[in-house]
């Protein structure tokens, strides 16, 4: 399957996004932001979302999941690249967002199938999620995909430096 098109998935439909869905891209990853863990990890700005939105469209992907009716209930976006260690091509998301109404409707294993082919289509070997939550985790590893390293933060620009 490639992502040229839109797909007609059961009784919703998954495309890739243009820039005239910005404005509805925008209020899904303002939902993404208020209802995960990044709104506490991120300085996100209205054009910040707009630049990094766009970013994606051009140079990477943004599928956008469709209802029946056809309201916006999810998206997942990500890039592909030459990894500059692993010698070799892979893919790597970025948002991931499945509106409440529309979880457990299998539009998140969906958005990701359209996401795997897509990346297939730009040569990549591997695709990469992250993860925040056991639940997620269990949700990927039923999907077929194996952890392969976390990634801690910590916040060192009100570090006082002890030199």
């Amino acid at each position: 399957m490639t992502m040229t098109e839109a797909v007609l998935v059961t009784t919703h439909t998954i495309r890739p996004a243009t820039a005239e869905d910005l404005d509805v891209l925008i209020t899904m990853a303002e939902h993404f932001l208020a209802d995960t863990v990044y709104h506490q990890r991120t300085a996100v700005t209205l054009d910040s979302l707009r630049t990094s939105t766009m970013l994606l469209i051009d140079r990477g992907v943004v599928l956008m999941a469709f209802d029946a009716e056809q309201r916006p209930i999810g998206i997942l976006a990500g890039l592909a690249y030459d990894h500059y260690l692993a010698n070799t091509r892979m893919a790597s998301e970025s948002v991931w967002w499945v509106e409440p109404c529309a979880r457990g409707s299998g539009v998140a294993q969906d958005l990701l199938s359209a996401f795997e082919a897509w990346a297939v289509d730009h040569g990549a070997m591997t695709v990469e999620i992250g993860s925040w939550h056991p639940r997620l985790d269990r949700f990927y590893a039923r999907l077929g995909y194996d952890p392969a390293e976390r990634i801690f933060r910590k916040d060192v620009s009100h570090a006082q430096s002890s030199h």
